[in-house]
């Protein structure tokens, strides 16, 4: 953190904190939040933990642990945040701070229900509300949580908008500014079927005065309508001044904490890191827009885009004893791998993606139907090469018949990746 003063051009580093992360996925955890307080108090979101730094007398404090960075979203200025508490007595309760005031305040769900963070619009934070029954899960496992209302509220407790449709139910909501979109879905039995979009703006915030339009009456003329902008032409040269820099003591402050390990996958494209993942399939999906690759946290190639042998062919004792069995069952899979592997769902992909994972010699279980399953094994460019547990035989079947065949299924793919040793 530096301090900038335009008396003497100076900037000062007032504090400095070593990390062993990698500059860019550094610069990712401390991208959801980096702020200074009108008194110097520097807050961070670090390794699930809520940091306070006092930037004057180089201590720090814990305001909040194990913050999953799903639940925590902060204001368009960074002054204002608010997260799901997970666990202890306040479990289930949204918090909100004020940075400045160093205020907080609570927002309890109604009874039996339960509240999701969606993001702010400006400084007013938007959630969303949950019943237990609208929490689906197929037959694949995949969850899908339909909120019945969304919510906006600034830090007061003012309601500013509820927006619900009766029988309908919201999903996959993006803020963009000072835009909400959003799907409104009908629920069906395991899944929400898509009825319509809808969006939300902040129409205060849209209309701020970016042009006036002023009215010049002339008598050869008539009346002019001109538009007069606020803002001043880009073309003008702007001012550049270098500033000194200045170090006057050792101002290192270490957190004491660990990066939880948890499974994360890095897309990386167009020369730098792109995005991160919990979920593989969104990861290789993205990666396959941007003409990029995936990496987990060990740095192993998840999936490269373009990088593909043109065939490959595993043999039986190269495929893991568990998914030599077929078995569907994501636990079964991931406890019969052990210490050898990591499971990843690649459900979503196609089969043209998942081929890669063939490349790197690891096996695929697909489902062929709602209750079968075969093992992919290897490939060239006309056929799969299907391994089916009742028999244990290993069948050619054509690329265009295996793509429908999996499609139809809804292309479901479960593969791994190999432990690391150090």
């Amino acid at each position: 953190a530096y301090h900038y003063g335009s008396d003497q051009n100076v900037v000062e580093e007032k504090v400095f904190i070593p990390s062993t992360e990698s500059h860019e996925f550094l610069k990712n955890d401390l991208g959801i939040l980096s702020y200074v307080s009108e008194d110097n108090q520097l807050f961070l979101l670090f390794a699930q933990k809520l940091y306070q730094v006092d930037i004057e007398k180089g201590e720090y404090q814990v305001l909040e642990e194990n913050i999953l960075p799903e639940d925590f979203v902060v204001s368009d200025t960074n002054a204002h945040a608010a997260w799901l508490v997970r666990e202890g007595e306040q479990a289930g309760k949204i918090r909100m701070i004020d940075f400045d005031s160093k205020k907080t305040r609570q927002i309890a769900p109604p009874s039996g229900q339960q509240l999701l963070t969606v993001g702010f619009m400006n400084e007013d934070l938007i959630y969303g509300m949950v019943k237990p029954e609208d929490i689906l899960v197929d037959s694949d496992s995949h969850v899908q949580t339909g909120m019945y209302a969304l919510q906006i509220e600034d830090f007061e407790g003012n309601i500013k908008k509820v927006y619900s449709q009766e029988g309908r139910y919201i999903l996959d909501p993006v803020i963009n500014g000072n835009l909400m979109e959003f799907t409104v879905s009908q629920k069906g039995t395991d899944s929400y079927k898509l009825v319509k979009k809808d969006n939300i703006m902040n129409n205060k915030k849209a209309a701020a005065n970016q042009v006036s339009v002023e009215l010049t009456n002339i008598s050869r003329t008539g009346t002019q309508v001109r538009l007069s902008f606020d803002n001043t032409s880009n073309a003008a040269q702007p001012l550049v001044i270098y500033a000194k820099f200045r170090s006057v003591e050792n101002k290192d402050i270490g957190l004491d904490t660990e990066v939880p390990k948890e499974d994360a996958y890095y897309v990386y494209a167009l020369g730098g890191l792109d995005s991160i993942w919990t979920d593989p399939a969104k990861a290789i999906i993205r990666a396959d827009e941007m003409l990029g690759v995936v990496l987990n946290r060990n740095q192993q190639y998840v999936w490269e885009r373009g990088n593909r042998k043109d065939k490959i062919q595993l043999g039986i004792e190269d495929v893991p004893r568990i998914f030599q069995t077929g078995v569907w069952d994501r636990q079964a899979l991931s406890d019969g791998l052990g210490d050898t592997g990591t499971l990843m769902d690649l459900s979503g992909c196609t089969l043209e993606q998942v081929l890669y994972e063939l490349s790197a010699q690891r096996a695929v279980v697909v489902k062929v139907s709602k209750t079968s399953s075969v093992v992919i094994t290897g490939y060239d460019p006309y056929n799969t090469y299907l391994l089916y547990p009742d028999t244990g035989e290993i069948k050619p079947y054509g690329m265009k018949d295996s793509t429908a065949l999996f499609e139809k299924a809804g292309n479901i793919f479960v593969s791994y990746t190999e432990s690391v040793v150090y």
